[in-house]
């Protein structure tokens, strides 16, 4: 079972098998939030950790696919019990890891310099002194050792008290959208900037554009139609999009439309 760390209210997954099978098998494409070492001046292209929506933070409980754990409670924990002696061996392993990505890296350059020796028709011994690998070379590598996935009993939610937890801020019309969309094999991302709950993919996001601005409405609840409706609408059909409105009707059933705005004239 997936682990979501709960972090200031916030749920994310930090191990990249987790977040491959969750998007691969689950259609949860969730937010990454983390800086990459490598071009930490930019927020365009980020990292791990990944974070997840409410949403889908509540369709992975219900199917138990995930469980969430209190990952701050444990740092805490993990760090006022840690003794001289742990502080030692961690540095001897950091250490350790350090030499043998020295060594990993200085023999990948090694056997591409042969390679383009060999292309070039040249051959001979390499001098292994030419090839200089600094700690400075390969400082982008994360140290395992230094990831939470170290830290030893966690503390589990009970599922009851997460999902009363996140109910209180998803109203049901926001989950039953984000339902009905996911169970048609859409992916979802948070829809803020286009005025919905979500954008809907007809495949992975990082492939294809979304399709469907998504909006989760209570069946008799009322709406200004100018904003949402005249509004949505127009914005949706400027930006290539129809806007999708939706919600579980009295029966049960569904009660979901799509609007696109058209001209006339």
């Amino acid at each position: 079972m997936i682990q979501i760390k709960r972090i200031n209210d916030k749920y994310l997954v930090f191990k990249v098998e987790d977040i491959r099978f969750l998007r691969q098998e689950h259609l949860i494409g969730g937010t990454l939030i983390g800086t990459l070492p490598q071009i930490p001046q930019q927020n365009v292209f980020c990292g791990l950790p990944l974070q997840l929506f409410k949403e889908e933070v509540i369709f992975l409980m219900k199917n138990g696919i995930a469980e969430v754990v209190d990952d701050s409670a444990s740092h805490v924990t993990a760090l006022t019990s840690q003794t001289p002696e742990d502080i030692e061996n961690y540095e001897k392993q950091r250490h350790t890891a350090q030499q043998l990505q020295i060594k990993e890296y200085t023999e990948g350059m090694l056997e591409r310099r042969r390679q383009a020796l060999e292309k070039k028709g040249m051959s001979g011994k390499i001098d292994k002194e030419v090839v200089v690998a600094t700690d400075n070379a390969i400082s982008y590598v994360t140290d395992a050792t230094t990831t939470n996935e170290t830290l030893e009993g966690y503390n589990m939610f009970s599922k009851e008290n997460v999902l009363s937890d996140l109910l209180e801020h998803v109203t049901s019309a926001q989950y039953y959208i984000f339902n009905f969309l996911h169970s048609r094999g859409y992916f979802l991302s948070p829809g803020l900037r286009f005025g919905g709950n979500f954008l809907a993919y007809p495949g992975d996001s990082v492939r294809y554009h979304s399709h469907y601005i998504a909006i989760g409405k209570e069946y008799e609840e009322k709406f200004p139609i100018k904003s949402v409706i005249v509004g949505g609408g127009r914005l949706g059909t400027n930006v290539k999009k129809c806007l999708v409105l939706g919600g579980e009707n009295d029966e049960g059933g569904d009660s979901v439309y799509c609007i696109e705005w058209s001209g006339f004239g």
